[in-house]
């Protein structure tokens, strides 16, 4: 997948084919973060969102604009310098609630390791209740695994359990329960 994924980064920019290389770039970023490899992912990420901004393509740029989000937060990236980038992401997904959610649900995860406990958790509710609302039953229940996280740097292993199974029990269908 990387080798195609190259491929088509090399022929995207022989053909001067912005949007291309965005998703192009998209892709190489996903290949890095599966590997857990986030700081490479972050990398590709910031060139797919200058593209898509050349390229005038609004859902590309969102789009690697959370996806960065979510990579930073694992990655080599400083706290407060993740909390400024998480602060641009939001500017650049004002208008999209699912990425302005996603982006909160960061930037709480971010906020906990600065010790900002009570805002991380406001931040991961109003995440939850975004989703809630937009009716995104799989992405509220993901928001468990932040929130989880925000107890845990906490010192609370207890309300990260409890974090944990609310996700599991959000449930992808109405009445169903997420296996």
């Amino acid at each position: 997948a990387t080798q195609a994924a190259e491929r088509a980064i090399a022929l995207c920019e022989r053909a001067g084919d912005d949007a291309g290389l965005a998703r192009a770039s998209r892709v190489l970023a996903w290949i890095s973060g599966k590997a857990c490899r986030y700081g490479s992912a972050a990398e590709a990420l910031e060139l797919a969102i200058e593209y898509a901004r050349r390229a005038g393509d609004v859902r590309q740029e969102r789009r690697a604009s959370t996806q960065f989000a979510l990579v930073a937060v694992y990655g080599p990236t400083p706290v407060e310098q993740g909390i400024v980038r998480c602060a641009e992401v939001a500017a650049r997904v004002v208008g999209d609630r699912q990425a302005e959610a996603a982006v909160f649900a960061v930037l709480g995860q971010f906020e906990a390791m600065r010790g900002d406990y009570e805002r991380a958790r406001e931040l991961c509710r109003d995440a939850l209740a975004t989703f809630e609302e937009l009716d995104l039953r799989i992405d509220a229940a993901t928001v468990s695994l932040d929130s989880s996280r925000v107890e845990l740097l906490a010192g609370d292993a207890e309300a990260a359990e409890r974090e944990l199974r609310r996700g599991e029990y959000t449930g992808a269908v109405p009445g169903g329960v997420v296996h």
